[in-house]
């Protein structure tokens, strides 16, 4: 079920109504549990029981790392063979079928074209499955809850079903962002009161996100489509493309995360923020302290630091930080292009490293070495993006050839659409200061007036150039 669709308009009150309604008999997590189910299996049935696999594995595994540890105590348990291989199959079968649905044709052609290149002739064995929906969040997501006990730091859930809403709780289900047990099942189990919903708040949330999905990034789709996906772009229009994409995937990913977001909170849960003005960040590692920062904590505390982490010498670290960027890449996507993307992201973390020092942060003290940071860490960033939206390897260099080429007339670059890029753009920069500023603390900072001016204003400018046609989020299947 997508949100920007009138099915989800008529399926959200209904939960709310139902939830709130049976919260004093102690039902409401019932309700968030059918109201999932309901959410993912209206897009595809079937792919109900990939969810259903990943929370029974998971909850039986961490249920036995607790009978393990109950068994031999906490210090010893450690240095039991059980927990380990209790984990390791956790991680396996979450992975397992990651691999099957997302990544096996993908592997399986490349082998084939590189035993090509030497000379020996193969067909790729493919599966062709549909990829579903969502799989790669709620993978992460289940597998943190497994580790998370692994280590010690949360409890092991006695009941299945508190794990199956956790793992499927369906705002941020689809999208993100990538909760922690310790911090969203305890919201998830207590009973809520109505008394600590904020109402307005919530909803402008809510608003923000469909203006940034419905007004900028679903508007810029076909602008982004008709620069970068013509067989040989020039230089202008490589430069309007990416520049438009690099905002359109902002508004519709971080869009997402609005709404989910402010949905979560009509239930009275809080998801962390997902998006910390991204575009004004001074270097790699910042960017990613505030680009999808549940992916990133996610990759540092399972990743990046069980890797080694900053310990060693700058070898082992480059080699952490690699192995980090290209799995991180690898996640978005089975392609070349997201592979080189992340490839691309942990070269800059490593230089930014070597330039600047353990910190990769650049020294910026005036306003002038802070523009000139955030300058070139935007420029890295558009190159990024072009590498992430090059979808076939010739793309990518139709893209290097565009850089050559710069014509001296707009021609093939009309002034109106350079205006609207620019006008959108100025749009999403204005939204996301507002927004940081303000936040949810619109209604105490500058009073619920203001507050109703500003949703009101945002529900017109939906109303009147939201795009229709109900385009799916750019990370609905990943």
């Amino acid at each position: 079920m997508l949100f920007n669709s009138w099915t989800f308009v008529v399926f959200l009150p209904l939960v709310l109504a139902l939830y709130w309604g049976l919260a004093r008999f102690g039902l409401h997590r019932w309700v968030l549990l059918a109201a999932s189910v309901v959410f993912y299996g209206f897009w595809d049935v079937r792919f109900l029981g990939l969810l259903a696999l990943s929370v029974v594995v998971d909850w039986w595994v961490a249920r036995s790392l607790e009978e393990v540890d109950q068994a031999h105590g906490p210090g010893q348990a450690r240095r039991t063979p059980r927990r380990r291989q209790l984990l390791i199959f956790s991680v396996s079968v979450n992975l397992g079928v990651l691999a099957l649905f997302k990544y096996l044709d993908f592997f399986s052609e490349s082998l084939t074209q590189l035993l090509g290149l030497v000379g020996l002739a193969a067909n790729p064995w493919t599966l062709d499955l549909v990829l579903p929906m969502g799989i790669s969040f709620y993978t992460f997501q289940s597998m943190a809850y497994t580790i998370d006990v692994f280590r010690g730091q949360i409890k092991a859930r006695r009941n299945v079903w508190d794990v199956a809403l956790y793992v499927s709780f369906f705002p941020q289900l689809v999208a993100g962002p990538i909760e922690r047990a310790g911090r969203l099942m305890p919201q998830l189990t207590r009973n809520p009161s109505w008394s600590t919903v904020r109402v307005g708040p919530a909803l402008l949330l809510v608003l923000w996100g469909f203006y940034k999905k419905l007004v900028v990034a679903d508007n810029l789709s076909g602008l982004v489509a008709a620069t970068l996906d013509q067989p040989q772009p020039n230089g202008w229009q490589l430069t309007v493309g990416v520049a438009a994409f690099a905002v359109q995937i902002y508004c519709d990913f971080s869009g997402y995360t609005d709404i989910a977001r402010g949905v979560a909170r009509l239930f009275g849960i809080s998801l962390i923020e997902n998006f910390k003005l991204p575009y004004f960040a001074r270097s790699p590692s910042d960017f990613w302290r505030r680009w999808h920062v549940s992916l990133s904590t996610w990759l540092r505390d399972y990743l990046y630091i069980p890797l080694g982490g900053n310990r060693g010498g700058r070898f082992f670290v480059a080699r952490n930080l690699m192995i980090t960027m290209l799995l991180g890449g690898l996640w978005h996507g089975a392609g070349f292009n997201f592979v080189l993307w992340g490839a691309f992201h942990g070269a800059i973390l490593i230089v930014y490293r070597v330039v600047f020092g353990a910190s990769g942060e650049p020294r910026v003290t005036g306003w002038l070495s802070k523009l000139t940071a955030v300058s070139v860490m935007q420029l890295l960033t558009l190159v990024g993006w072009a590498i992430f939206r090059a979808q076939e390897p010739h793309q990518l260099g139709a893209f290097a050839l565009a850089l050559t080429q710069w014509p001296t007339e707009l021609s093939a670059m009309p002034v109106s659409v350079i205006r609207d890029t620019a006008f959108l753009s100025l749009g999403v920069v204005l939204v996301m200061l507002f927004k940081h500023r303000y936040g949810l603390e619109l209604w105490d900072r500058v009073g619920r007036i203001t507050g109703l001016a500003v949703a009101v204003v945002l529900i017109g400018c939906i109303v009147a150039f939201g795009a229709t046609g109900g385009q799916e989020f750019i990370y609905f299947q990943f």
